[in-house]
Parts: structure tokens; sequence; C-alpha cells
């Protein structure tokens, strides 16, 4: 695994090349006369934080510990938009199937929302006046983060082993049930708690 430091260093070189994938899919797309929507315009907002950051860390107004925390999460948007970028340019030329895009698109996603679960109850906040007890929190936390991580499995799974208009109809719903089995048990704890 990739550590903080690596990843902060990381940035502006993942940056650059997720700004250059951009354009290259770009000028694809308009040699081709496509009008597919292009993840280059969602780059735009990299070298807008980068700038942000850099201004910020020249005037002595971020600390270092912030400063690698923002520049890892750059990194890892672009990670995040660089990789269906490769995929398309890769299909573009057709090195790649039509489908394997939307699955590896699919099973990269699907593995993000796992990551996501995992980390939600290992983040410690610190309580406020109108937060629930420490127990019922963290309680929530865990469950939230076994809902993301089932999501995420069976996102992956769905896309994994259905074919893609399938997978395509069941997917989301494989995905949302988690997700609003963990809205209503929020809202049964936030409710139980105002009534106290």
């Amino acid at each position: 695994m990739i550590n903080s430091k690596t990843l902060s260093a990381l940035a502006p070189w993942i940056t650059l090349g997720v700004l250059a994938l951009s354009v290259w899919k770009w000028l694809l797309d308009s040699q081709f006369g496509s009008n597919s929507f292009n993840l280059g315009f969602l780059t735009g907002f990299l070298p807008i934080v980068w700038i942000g950051i850099t201004i910020k860390n020249l005037q002595g107004r971020l600390s270092k510990t912030a400063h690698l925390a923002l520049t890892r999460s750059i990194s890892l948007a672009g990670l995040i938009l660089g990789i269906p970028l490769i995929l398309a340019i890769l299909q573009n030329y057709h090195l790649i199937n039509g489908g394997v895009p939307i699955r590896l698109n699919a099973l990269f996603f699907g593995a993000f929302i796992i990551i996501i679960g995992n980390a939600i109850p290992k983040a410690l906040e610190p309580l406020g006046e109108s937060q629930c007890s420490p127990v019922t929190e963290q309680a929530l936390k865990r469950f939230g983060g076994w809902m993301f991580v089932i999501g995420g499995l069976g996102y992956a799974f769905v896309w994994l082993i259905l074919p893609v208009p399938m997978a395509k109809d069941w997917a989301l719903p494989v995905l949302a049930l988690p997700l609003m089995l963990l809205i209503a048990r929020t809202f049964m704890v936030r409710v139980r708690h105002t009534q106290r």
C-alpha cells in the first residue's frame, strides 16, 4: 500500500497526468465526432485546488498535517478520475472490449465504497452536546461501515457476474439497499436521542 507521504509527493504529477489524459480524451472525442461526456471537465478542480493549497502554504496559513491531507486527497481524486480516462482512451483505440471499461470502472467504484466503509468506524470526531452517547455513536459508525462494505461488495459482485445490460439495472438497487438501511437506523437513533 502507498503511504500518505508518497501520495502527497505524487499529487502534482498525478494532477498533470490527469490533465494530459483529459486533453488526450478530448482530442479523441473531437476527432471521432463523439459527444460523450468527458471526465476531463471534472479534472479542472484539481489544478484549482492545487493552486489554492500552494498559495495557502506560501502564506504560512496551512499546517504540515493539513498540507499532507489535502495533497493526499488530490492524489486520490486524480486516481479516481484518471482510471476511467485511461480505460476510455484504450477503448477508443480498440485495445479493450466495449464492456471491459464499464465493468472495470464499476469494480473500481465498488472497491472505493468498500474503502470508505472500512474508514468510517475509524474516524474519531469530538462529540458535541447534541450528539448521542459515544457508545451509540460508535455503534452507528460501525453499522454504517458495514453497510458501505456490504453495498460495495454487492455492487462489484453484480457487475462481475451479470451481463452489462442486467448489471446496469441491478447494481444501484443492490448498493442502495444497505445505504437505505443505514439512513433508517440513523433516523431511528436520532429520533430516540431527541425524545430523551
